[in-house]
C-alpha cells in the first residue's frame, strides 16, 4: 500500500523541481559511487564483480599515471618558472653590478680629471713664483769682480790718470824739460795717453767693467729671460 502522505510528498518535490526552487538531482552511475577492493579483482565476490573491479582498476591506474605525468608536468613548470625567474634575477643583478662599476669608473675617471687640473694648476703656479724669483735675482745689482763694488777704476785708482817715465839720451835742461816723469790719460777708464807731446786726457776714474756707481750694474733686458715663453699655462 501507498501511504497518502507519501504520495503527497512526491507530488510537492515534483512540484518544486518543475518550478526549480529545488534542484534536480541527477542519477550517478554505479560504477562511480562502486567500490571495488583487491578481494573483487581476485573474484571473491563473483565473477560480474570481478569484472567490475578489473576495468575499475584498470581506469584508476590509467587515471593514476595520467595524474602523476600531469604533477610532474606542473612541477617542471614550476621548475621552469622557477629557473626563469632565478636567471631574470641574476641577470638583474648583473646588470645592476655592471652600471655600479660604470658609475664608480666615471666617477674615478672624475676625480683623476680634477686631481690631474689641481696639479697642473700647482705646478703652473710654482713656475711662475720660480720665473718671478729668477727675474728678480736678475734684477738685482751684482758686485763687479773687478773693483769689488766700490766703483773705482784699479789702473788708476780713480784718479783717471797715471804717470809714465820718458827717459833721453842726453842730459840737459830742455831734456829735463820734456823728458821725465809725465802725466797720462788713463785708458783703462776712458783717458788717452799721449805720451810727450799732447794735452792730457784724464778718464773717468770709474771702473769700466762695473759701468755704475758702486760697482753694481743692472742687466740689460737682453739678458732677463721672456716669462711669456718660460713657463706654459697648463692644458685643460
Amino acid at each position: 500500500k501507498s501511504s497518502p502522505s507519501l504520495a503527497a510528498a512526491f507530488s510537492l518535490r515534483e512540484y518544486s523541481q518543475m518550478k526549480r526552487r529545488v534542484p534536480i538531482e541527477r542519477p550517478s552511475s554505479s560504477q562511480d559511487i562502486m567500490v571495488f577492493e583487491e578481494i573483487d579483482r581476485l573474484g571473491g565476490n563473483g565473477a560480474r564483480r570481478q569484472k567490475q573491479a578489473e576495468e575499475y582498476f584498470k581506469r584508476k591506474t590509467i587515471e593514476d599515471r595520467v595524474m602523476f605525468q600531469e604533477q610532474r608536468a606542473e612541477e617542471e613548470k614550476k621548475r621552469g618558472r622557477r629557473r626563469e625567474f632565478e636567471a631574470k634575477r641574476n641577470r638583474q643583478k648583473q646588470e645592476a653590478e655592471a652600471k655600479q662599476c660604470a658609475e664608480e669608473e666615471r666617477l674615478n675617471r672624475e676625480k683623476e680629471y680634477r686631481e690631474e687640473q689641481e696639479r697642473q694648476a700647482t705646478e703652473h703656479e710654482r713656475l711662475l713664483k720660480e720665473q718671478e724669483r729668477r727675474m728678480w735675482v736678475a734684477r738685482q745689482p751684482r758686485t763687479c769682480g773687478t773693483c769689488f763694488g766700490d766703483g773705482l777704476c784699479r789702473n788708476c785708482e780713480g784718479k783717471g790718470e797715471i804717470y809714465a817715465v820718458f827717459l833721453s839720451k842726453n842730459v840737459s835742461t830742455e831734456a829735463a824739460r820734456n823728458f821725465g816723469r809725465k802725466s797720462q790719460g788713463c785708458e783703462r777708464c776712458g783717458g788717452c795717453a799721449q805720451n810727450i807731446v799732447g794735452e792730457v786726457k784724464q778718464g773717468s776714474g770709474q771702473c769700466p767693467d762695473a759701468g755704475a756707481k758702486f760697482g753694481r750694474p743692472r742687466p740689460s733686458s737682453r739678458s732677463l729671460p721672456d716669462r711669456n715663453s718660460a713657463v706654459q699655462a697648463p692644458s685643460s
